[in-house]
């Protein structure tokens, strides 16, 4: 409908919503505010990066291959088709003896459950290798937890490999006598 007086663009104007130049005019208009608020969001993230606490992640690699068997590492799928599963191992990093043993090598007061929240595990595909991460508060505190945790873990896997060549040689003497 069109009014007296009115042209056809002010009655589309009312009709419509805002165009980009209005919007662009209200910004210039209050710039000020824009700039506030761009300097108070600054203020605010430079106050947290100070007070917010520094978390330093290290990581071990540790190659894991088969106890007493055949170093077979096919490729099936997108992992290594090999006599170790790294699944399982991943989960051992992580396990109360592997942490007991990783508590005493960095003689620590901290008890097992709240060391082994600093740690991750991960296995690239195609590997037969572990990457134990370790996250403190210092550079030097996680590269020396991942060192403990990637020695306790293999500390552990040298007592099992032990015990079952000890099987083995009992089960050999059996057969032998």
């Amino acid at each position: 409908r069109r009014d007296k007086g009115m042209s056809v663009e002010q009655v589309s104007g009312q009709q419509g919503g805002s165009t980009l130049g209005e919007y662009s005019g209200a910004l210039r208009r209050r710039w000020w505010v824009v700039a506030l608020g761009a300097v108070a969001g600054l203020g605010l993230a430079a106050a947290y990066l100070l007070v917010a606490p520094q978390t330093y992640v290290s990581t071990a690699s540790v190659l894991v291959n088969p106890i007493g068997g055949e170093l077979d590492n096919a490729v099936e799928g997108a992992r290594t088709n090999s006599l170790v599963n790294l699944d399982t191992e991943a989960q051992l990093v992580t396990s109360q003896a592997v942490s007991a043993r990783a508590k005493v090598i960095l003689q620590t007061p901290e008890i097992v459950g709240q060391l082994v929240q600093n740690v991750s595990v991960e296995v690239p595909p195609n590997t037969n290798v572990l990457r134990v991460s370790f996250t403190g508060s210092t550079a030097e505190e996680a590269r020396e937890g991942a060192a403990a945790y990637a020695a306790a873990y293999l500390a552990n896997r040298l007592e099992s490999s032990d015990e079952l060549l000890e099987q083995q040689e009992r089960a050999l003497r059996q057969q032998i006598a």
